[in-house]
């Protein structure tokens, strides 16, 4: 396995999705820019994963595992952020599972947020 082909793959796919989460939800596409938003922290997780282990990721969405994967210490505001987020990757596969939409503040935050951290993740390659 070509281990910085890899990485490169995860990291680039990162940077769309995280581009497609900003632009969908500033479209009011709020339920996809929050299931964006959660693909470009797994992508970013799952370069830094490969990283480490330099293998493949497992076959997970879990955010809060896959940064365990990859030896990144979590605070507790990480772990809820995280657990936030990975409910937005649920949501977007199954329609019964959609919660109550968020407020626009609380979109704002949790994107900024994704920002931050893909930005540090990617950081950390």
């Amino acid at each position: 396995m070509n281990v910085e082909k890899h990485i490169a793959h995860w990291k680039s796919g990162a940077l769309e999705a995280l581009d497609f989460a900003i632009e969908t939800v500033e479209r009011g596409r709020v339920q996809f820019g929050l299931f964006f938003a959660h693909l470009a922290l797994e992508k970013a997780l799952k370069a830094n994963v490969t990283k480490v282990t330099k293998a493949q990721p497992p076959y997970i969405h879990n955010l809060v595992r896959l940064a365990e994967i990859a030896n990144i210490a979590l605070s507790k505001e990480d772990v809820e952020f995280y657990e936030e987020m990975t409910g937005w990757n649920i949501a977007g596969r199954y329609a019964d599972r959609i919660p109550k939409p968020p407020t626009t503040d609380k979109v704002t935050r949790l994107i900024a947020n994704t920002k931050l951290k893909v930005e540090w993740l990617i950081s950390q390659l």
